[in-house]
C-alpha cells in the first residue's frame, strides 16, 4: 500500500515568511517580526491569503500534505511566494487544473468519503465542493468533455469493497460515477489525453496502467514494454509521462521520469531521464511532478523536513536548475499543478461565484 504511506503520515506545522499588509480579504494577512525576517499570520483570515494581481499572472500551485492541509501559491516563471490558501478538510494530495485556470483539491479524507475542492485562478476560498466516494490521491480534467476524474486508492462503494476506483464527474458537477479495472487494487494517479481517453496506473499483484476510451465503460489495460512503477501521471501532447518507484528504495539518489507512448494495448517504455536532488526525494517518489514547457517542477523536503521545489531542464534532467526553498519550515509538499491566467482563457468554465454542488 504504497501510496496510503505517503498520504496519511504528514504532520508538519510551518510558518511563510513575506511582507505585511492591510487584514483585508483575500489579501496578505498581518505579519509580526520574528528575528530579522516577518512571519506571515497564516490563519489571520480563514481562507489564508493572495496577494494583489495574482490574477494575472500564471501560479503555480503546490498542496501541503499536512493537517489543516493548504496549498502554497507561486507566480510562474519567477516563483515568488503569492499566497497561502487554507483548504477546509486535511491532507490535500495531487492536483489538477482545467483551460479556464480552475485548480481542482482533492483531499484523502476516509476510506469512505473524500472531498474535492474547486479554486478559481487567484482566489482564497473554494468556488465549489464535490464529494468523493473513497480516498483521494489524484484528478484529471477531460479537455474535451470538461469532465473530473479522480483516483481513490481504497473505497468503500461499489461491488468492489475496500479496493480503489475512479470517480467521474460529469462537467466536473454533481454526484460521481465509479469505474473499477479489475486488474488494478488501489488507483494512484491519472490523466486525459487529448482526445478525451483517460489513463490511470495503480498497483495489483503487479503495477499496471489502464485506459478508459472516451465514451467507454470499460478499461483496456495497457501492456509496458518495461516493468516500471508508474506513479504521477501527465499527458503531454503524444505520450505519457510518468514518474516511478526506483525497484530498490534508499535514502539518496535520483528519481526516474519515463516516456510511454501507447500503441493499442501496448506502451513503448523511453528512459529514464533521472532528475538527481540535494535532499531525499527518492523515498517519496508517490508524490506528483509537473511539466511546463521545458521545465520539470517537483516536490521534496529534506530529513528534518524543510520544503522545496526542485524545477529540472526537461528533457536533460539532471541536477535542478532553480529551487525553491523555505528553511526552517516544515512542510510536506505533494501535489503540483499550473494553473493559466484568464489572459489564456477568455472566459471561466462556469459562474465561479456558484458552487458546483451544495
Amino acid at each position: 500500500m504504497k501510496a496510503l504511506c505517503t498520504i496519511v503520515f504528514a504532520g508538519f506545522g510551518a510558518a511563510l515568511t513575506g511582507c505585511s499588509a492591510a487584514p483585508t480579504q483575500g489579501a496578505l494577512p498581518p505579519a509580526k517580526a520574528a528575528g530579522n525576517r516577518l512571519v506571515l499570520a497564516s490563519h489571520a483570515h480563514p481562507y489564508g491569503w493572495m496577494l494583489p494581481d495574482t490574477k494575472s499572472a500564471d501560479l503555480l500551485y503546490v498542496s501541503d500534505n499536512d493537517n489543516p492541509g493548504r496549498l502554497l501559491v507561486f507566480s510562474y516563471p519567477k516563483g515568488d511566494l503569492v499566497g497561502e490558501v487554507t483548504v477546509p478538510s486535511e491532507h490535500p494530495v495531487g492536483l489538477c487544473s482545467d483551460a479556464a485556470g480552475n485548480v481542482f483539491v482533492p483531499t484523502a479524507g476516509s476510506v469512505s468519503e473524500s472531498y474535492v475542492y474547486e479554486y478559481a485562478h487567484g482566489g482564497t476560498q473554494p468556488s465549489g465542493t464535490l464529494s468523493d466516494p473513497g480516498l483521494a490521491n489524484g484528478c484529471a480534467i477531460d479537455p474535451v468533455t470538461g469532465n473530473l476524474a479522480v483516483t481513490n486508492y481504497l473505497s468503500t462503494g461499489g461491488s468492489q469493497k475496500y479496493y480503489g476506483d475512479v470517480a467521474i464527474f460529469f462537467n466536473a458537477e454533481g454526484t460521481a460515477s465509479t469505474y473499477f479495472d479489475p486488474e488494478i487494487s488501489s488507483y494512484d494517479y491519472c490523466a486525459y489525453d487529448g482526445d478525451g481517453n483517460l489513463y490511470v496506473d495503480g498497483y495489483a499483484s503487479t503495477a499496471t496502467i489502464g485506459e478508459l476510451p472516451s465514451g467507454s465503460g470499460n478499461f483496456t489495460n495497457i501492456t509496458l514494454t518495461e516493468d516500471i512503477e508508474p506513479l504521477s501521471m501527465q499527458w503531454t501532447g503524444s505520450s505519457l509521462l510518468v514518474s516511478s518507484l526506483t525497484h530498490v528504495q534508499s535514502k539518496h539518489g535520483p528519481q526516474p521520469i519515463y516516456g510511454i507512448e501507447v500503441s493499442g494495448s501496448t506502451g513503448v517504455v523511453t528512459g529514464p531521464l533521472l532528475l538527481h536532488s540535494r535532499h531525499d526525494m527518492n523515498p517519496y517518489g508517490a508524490v506528483q511532478f509537473w511539466l511546463e514547457g521545458h521545465t520539470l517542477i517537483g516536490p521534496d523536503h529534506d530529513r528534518d523536513g524543510d520544503g522545496f521545489l526542485n524545477f529540472w531542464h526537461y528533457p536533460r534532467g539532471g541536477w535542478p536548475k532553480k529551487i525553491i526553498h523555505h528553511p526552517g519550515h516544515a512542510f510536506f509538499l505533494y501535489g503540483v499543478t499550473m494553473s493559466k491566467s484568464d489572459r489564456h482563457s477568455p472566459r471561466a468554465r462556469h459562474n465561479q461565484s456558484s458552487p458546483v454542488s451544495s
